[in-house]
C-alpha cells in the first residue's frame, strides 16, 4: 500500500478493474502496462489549496523548462504522461501527439498560456497536431488527468 498526499491506494495484484474519467469505462487486466500506469495515475501531490504544476514524477513541473526539454516534434501519451515531457522546437514548427495506451487523453493548453489549443478526447491511436508560430513557453495539461500530473511543456525558440 502506498500513501500519495493523503490519499490511501491499494494495488491489485490480480483480476481486472475499471478506469473512467475520460470517455468510455475501460477493462484493463491487471498485467496490462496501463494497470499500473492508472494506479500511478491516481497519485497526486496537489490539493485544491496547492495549484503548482506537479509532474507524473512528483516534481514541479516548471523545472522541466530549461533542465529536461529535448528538440523533438513528437510527443508520445501513454501510461498517463506524456513523453518528452518537455519539448523545444522552433518557431514554425509543428508538434504531433500520438495516444498509444488505451485511455482516452486530451492535449490542452493551461490557462492563460500565450497560444490556446484543445484536442478534444484522443482515443487509442488517437493523433493531433498543432503549429507553434511564435517563440514562447507554453504549458499544456490532460484535462482528466492534470491533477495526476499528466502535464507538458512546448518550448518555441
Amino acid at each position: 500500500m502506498q500513501r500519495y498526499g493523503g490519499t490511501v491506494l491499494a494495488l491489485v495484484l490480480s483480476g481486472s478493474f475499471s478506469t473512467t474519467g475520460c470517455g468510455p469505462a475501460v477493462d484493463v487486466d491487471a498485467g496490462d502496462h496501463d494497470a499500473g500506469a492508472a494506479a500511478d495515475a491516481q497519485r497526486s501531490d496537489t490539493t485544491a489549496a496547492d495549484t503548482r504544476r506537479v509532474d507524473a514524477g512528483g516534481q514541479d513541473a516548471a523545472s522541466a523548462d530549461a533542465a529536461t526539454c529535448v528538440a523533438a516534434t513528437a510527443v508520445t501519451v501513454r501510461n498517463f504522461r506524456f513523453d518528452p515531457e518537455c519539448v523545444k522546437v522552433s518557431a514554425g514548427a509543428t508538434v504531433t501527439w500520438t495516444n498509444v495506451g488505451m485511455a482516452t487523453h486530451t492535449v490542452t493548453s493551461d490557462t492563460g498560456a500565450p497560444v490556446s489549443f484543445n484536442s478534444g478526447a484522443l482515443g487509442a491511436s488517437g493523433v493531433f497536431t498543432f503549429q507553434f508560430d511564435s517563440p514562447s513557453t507554453v504549458h499544456y495539461h490532460c484535462t482528466p488527468h492534470q491533477a495526476s500530473g499528466m502535464v507538458g511543456t512546448v518550448v518555441v525558440e
